[in-house]
């Protein structure tokens, strides 16, 4: 992340999470040595990120393990554009390139890249940020999130 604050001025990071008490400070420090500490805000973890994802451009999630990361959801459905490491339930919510953007965990040249390509590539923005908020709106709205449980048990039932 230091490069992408290092090239564009205007660029900040809001880190939200709930990593290990050690981490964040080994995060911290490092911050502070390259002296980015008023471009990266460490915040801890959040009960309410609705406020937050308001205030952002990009929702970055580095996750190396996930489960359904309902976070992601949220960020999509605020059309927010998204960068995140390819765990498990990211595919099965992110299309590469159409609804969000995919890296490898750990790829983190490739996360820089297409973080970058947001910044600089307004029609690469909208046209992702669009279709985030069609995918959280049609696929993951209460109405479906119901359909699809009453068609798993209605399957279930009928085997």
């Amino acid at each position: 992340m230091t490069q992408i604050i290092k090239n564009n001025q205007n660029v900040s990071f809001l880190y939200a999470g709930g990593e290990s008490k050690d981490m964040i400070k080994k995060y911290q420090d490092y911050v502070r040595s390259e002296s980015l500490d008023n471009k990266i805000l460490f915040i801890g973890k959040q009960k309410d990120v609705l406020p937050i994802l308001k205030g952002s451009d990009i929702f970055i999630l580095t996750s190396i393990q996930e489960g359904m990361p309902n976070v992601l959801i949220e960020a999509m459905a605020s059309k927010i554009p998204t960068v995140c490491t390819d765990v498990d339930g990211v595919s099965e919510i992110i299309i590469d390139g159409e609804n969000g953007l995919i890296v490898d965990a750990n790829d983190v040249a490739s996360m820089v890249k297409k973080i970058t390509s947001l910044l600089k590539e307004n029609k690469k923005y909208e046209f992702i940020s669009t279709n985030a908020f069609r995918t959280a709106n049609e696929k993951f709205n209460m109405e479906a999130m119901i359909d699809s449980y009453e068609n798993l048990i209605r399957d279930n039932l009928a085997n």
